[in-house]
């Protein structure tokens, strides 16, 4: 994320609740400001993986690799930390519009990316 990144000046319209969604809003709450966007991101080796014989074995005969499933969710839940570890420093309390892109590096690595609108919100009254 960019160092000139705008930050949320007026510390009243920030609440303590962190949300990220996919939507486009958020449900209850009043988007009083967009910040721009924030990323998260992780690179996993694959390395491990493909040694494991039983791993490919699977592989060819189309099953679920579970070590490979394990790993894509750990790295797309780290992705969604960073993410919102970038939204609390920008002084964010929601991320809207949320998104997961995934990609392989060659045949050893593979990147998570999660990414959507940093803003603030505030809680409608009931």
């Amino acid at each position: 994320m960019s160092s000139q990144k705008p930050r949320n000046s007026d510390p009243s319209l920030k609440e303590t609740v962190l949300v990220s969604t996919i939507l486009n809003d958020v449900p209850g709450y009043q988007i009083v400001q967009g910040l721009g966007t924030v990323f998260g991101q992780t690179t996993a080796s694959t390395r491990g993986i493909q040694r494991n014989v039983g791993a490919e074995l699977k592989a060819m005969g189309g099953g679920e690799i579970k070590q490979f499933t394990t790993m894509i969710r750990e790295a797309r839940s780290t992705a969604v930390q960073r993410m919102i570890e970038e939204c609390s420093k920008y002084h964010g309390n929601a991320v809207i519009a949320m998104r997961f892109k995934a990609r392989t590096l060659g045949k050893t690595s593979s990147q998570s990316y999660a990414y959507g609108m940093l803003a603030i919100t505030l809680k409608l009254h009931d």
